[in-house]
């Protein structure tokens, strides 16, 4: 299998976030403009989605950009975090827009005002949400097949969402055709049912994209499975008794590790040199996700030796 290089896959990332960010933006206008002209809460209420979508695929495309950034002196472990750092400020941003929507809606429920709402132009909303339906599925597509190419968790979250998306727009074509084909007025009300509901989606995505970054900033690590078997591997090299200790964190879509072996006392330096190297190697061959491996060599008596 062919692996992307780290310049190959930032320039690749990077492509897709511009490609999203030009149809997010596209999509906020749809969505404003024919839930406004329609009169429609919940065509407004998605427009907010994309908004949000918007703002995530811009600070992608700006953290892409200073991700792929080299190491220095002030950020000696480079500077691939900033993207979770933005993407968590945005989706909490999100969840107080939304919040904020939620209790309008509410109002409107409560007093009816809904029924005062014209409905005038909603044929213009119908249009516009379709071609919503048509670009999201699109960018679905976009994205899921760069994610099996490049293995970007961030492209494979990115096209869930997508995916999601797609069924909030479709709450709003489905209120929209009620409303334009039933005359009776008391169906308004399907308008701010919807938007509620797609709030609640928002909300819930948002806490997920906030969980999700706050446990990378805070050195989330690999599923156990993944560490499993690169323990297995490191076990497998010739002369290593024992790990004393496993530690490893994610940083977006790469993973750093630190190990502490077990060696015979009697080995020399230079022995005990050849087979951390000859871990490091192994490691960074067969998982092409491990971006940094540190092995630390102790004699058999410091066994489950740690500072943790």
């Amino acid at each position: 299998m062919n692996y992307l290089t780290d310049e190959e896959y930032f320039k690749r990332v990077n492509k897709i976030c511009l490609t999203e960010l030009i149809f997010n933006y596209l999509l906020t206008i749809i969505k404003f403009v024919g839930g406004f002209i329609g009169n429609s809460n919940a065509l407004i209420s998605d427009g907010i989605d994309s908004l949000g979508d918007s703002f995530t695929s811009t600070s992608f495309l700006i953290s892409n950009k200073v991700s792929s950034k080299k190491a220095d002196k002030d950020h000696q472990f480079g500077h691939a975090k900033i993207e979770s750092l933005v993407c968590l400020i945005f989706s909490l941003v999100l969840i107080f827009i939304s919040l904020i929507l939620i209790y309008n809606n509410s109002i409107t429920l409560i007093n009816k005002s809904y029924l005062d709402e014209s409905i005038d132009n909603i044929s213009i909303s119908l249009i516009m949400v379709i071609v919503a339906i048509a670009i999201k599925l699109f960018l679905f597509i976009l994205t899921f097949i760069n994610y099996k190419v490049t293995k970007s968790p961030s492209l494979k979250a990115r096209a869930i969402d997508h995916l999601t998306d797609s069924v909030g727009t479709l709450i709003s074509l489905i209120s929209i055709i009620l409303i334009f084909s039933i005359s009776n007025q008391d169906i308004k009300i399907v308008d701010p049912i919807a938007s509620l509901f797609i709030n609640v989606l928002v909300i819930v995505g948002s806490i997920r994209v906030t969980y999700e970054n706050a446990s990378l900033l805070l050195d989330k690590s690999m599923p156990i499975k993944e560490q499993d078997e690169i323990k297995k591997l490191i076990l497998s090299v010739d002369g290593v008794l024992h790990i004393d200790n496993f530690r490893n964190r994610i940083v977006t879509n790469r993973i750093f590790i630190e190990v502490e072996i077990s060696c015979d006392d009697k080995l020399t330096l230079k022995e005990a040199h050849d087979i951390s190297e000859k871990i490091r190697v192994d490691v960074l061959n067969q998982f092409k996700d491990v971006k940094h491996i540190l092995v630390h060599v102790n004699p058999l008596e410091h066994l489950d030796e740690s500072d943790l």
